[in-house]
């Protein structure tokens, strides 16, 4: 592994479910051997009490990592629960001026969802600490993951459910289905005017999946987006998720794609949120534009 892959400050941070200190500490030996400064905050080893308390101690770490100006990412050890709990402690006028990106996906979408739609912020729906890191990505991962901080733009194939005619442009948004679908309605889930939307699930049955999608299309979400792409679902096979997806949008006008390299799966690819991205020829293309944040 070349010893400069990740030539940053990164500090890590929990502010969904507790990880095992001992995937923290495997995590932080694998990114300084990649090149990498690690701080680990105090939440990493924090036991959970999920009560107010505890989720303004974890917001505070949060918001001081982000822009305190030391570091150049902010990932997150996993997801699970939580992360939503720290929404109404997060200062909007300090995260206006984060200077550090924020990494995760799964719970830490809640995170992605505020910063972008209280500040404008952006981040990296991708691998995570304690979930990614404990032991050696994957290859093709770990190169995505780089590539957010280190390329001006991401791409990675798609596969049509419902093509859409010419070229979408829109904001890359969204996360995971679940804890998306639970902001929607609150003053934290974000403006999805002309944007792209990007949903991945783990673990959910096809009616719960149903149940989702079908609150999103009643608030009117898949109307405002320009595109929805679905990442891997964790369905049985790529088959059923595409058979499912035609059913759900059939007689909609929306434009539908898949991208089952995305969500909780051996090989996540990474890829920037909030940023510009348009989809084309069957692919998606995302302005990464970190390189400049990351010294």
């Amino acid at each position: 592994m070349p010893p400069a892959l990740l030539p940053y400050q990164v500090a890590l941070t929990a502010p969904a479910f507790v990880p095992r200190a001992a995937d923290v500490q495997n995590a932080a030996a694998f990114l300084q051997r990649a090149g990498a400064v690690c701080t680990l905050g105090a939440s990493c080893f924090l036991p959970r009490r999920f009560s107010r308390a505890d989720d303004q101690v974890r917001a505070a770490e949060l918001t001081r990592f982000l822009c305190c100006g030391a570091y150049d990412i902010v990932l997150c050890c996993r997801g699970g629960y939580g992360a939503a709990r720290l929404l109404p402690y997060l200062d909007k006028a300090l995260l206006q001026r984060a200077r550090a990106v924020l990494c995760g996906y799964s719970d830490i979408t809640a995170l992605h969802a505020f910063l972008f739609s209280a500040c404008g912020g952006c981040g990296v729906h991708g691998l995570m600490a304690a979930t990614d890191f404990a032991a050696v990505p994957p290859p093709e991962a770990l190169s995505a993951f780089v590539d957010c901080f280190a390329k001006p733009e991401v791409r990675l194939p798609l596969q049509a459910v419902y093509p859409a005619q010419g070229v979408r442009i829109g904001r890359l948004l969204g996360g995971n289905l679940s804890v998306f679908t639970s902001l929607c309605g609150t003053r934290f889930f974000p403006d999805l005017s002309g944007a792209i939307l990007l949903l991945e699930e783990v673990g959910e049955p096809e009616y719960r999946l149903d149940r989702m999608l079908t609150q999103l299309w009643h608030c009117g979400v898949f109307e405002a987006a320009q595109a929805v792409i679905f990442g891997n679902l964790s369905l049985a096979r790529q088959e059923d998720e595409i058979k499912f997806l035609r059913r759900f949008f059939d007689g909609t006008r929306s434009a539908v794609y898949i991208c089952p390299l995305i969500g909780h799966i051996k090989g996540n690819r990474s890829v920037p949120l909030g940023m510009p991205a348009s989809i084309a020829a069957g692919r998606l293309t995302v302005r990464s534009g970190f390189a400049a944040l990351c010294r």
